[in-house]
């Protein structure tokens, strides 16, 4: 299920939008941090992305087919609280948020591309030593996306 917030028009402000994903760690609410601090800067609108990873669980099977139920709600609500939290430190900013389904990457790419984002905010989680092996979602981003990608230090 995917959801937008607040405005959700596609109409640029004045410094255009930028793109940052959150999830609750504290890397992506430092990436959303930095994000804010550079929207605000710019003039321009924050639209924070939820990525819902699709949970595998067991379904109902029916003449040999399962089909699997995944219920939003509880990712929507931690979403939204994020959301708010980051919102009440930055209460002139213009945010707008969306809850989507799928991998991060793609999911930040395909919503920059749908607001004709002018950057996508990432922090730099796994990009260095031994798990930069297993991906980031930064590397994902800054190789697909059709807008500028800030990669922020948000691990030191």
């Amino acid at each position: 299920m995917d959801t937008t917030t607040g405005s959700g028009s596609t109409a640029q402000p004045r410094g255009g939008t930028f793109v940052v994903g959150v999830d609750g760690s504290k890397t992506s609410i430092a990436a959303a941090d930095r994000a804010a601090q550079f929207a605000r800067d710019a003039g321009a609108r924050l639209h924070l992305v939820f990525a819902l990873r699709p949970v595998l669980t067991p379904g109902v099977g029916l003449g040999g087919e399962a089909f699997m139920f995944v219920d939003p709600t509880e990712d929507n609500a931690k979403m939204l609280e994020m959301v708010n939290q980051i919102a009440a430190r930055w209460p002139d900013l213009d945010t707008s948020t969306a809850c989507v389904s799928g991998p991060p990457g793609p999911v930040l790419v395909s919503e920059a591309a749908r607001l004709s984002a002018t950057a996508i905010i990432v922090g730099n989680k796994r990009m260095k030593g031994l798990s930069r092996v297993l991906g980031s979602v930064a590397n994902d981003v800054a190789h697909t996306a059709s807008c500028d990608v800030l990669i922020v230090n948000t691990t030191s």
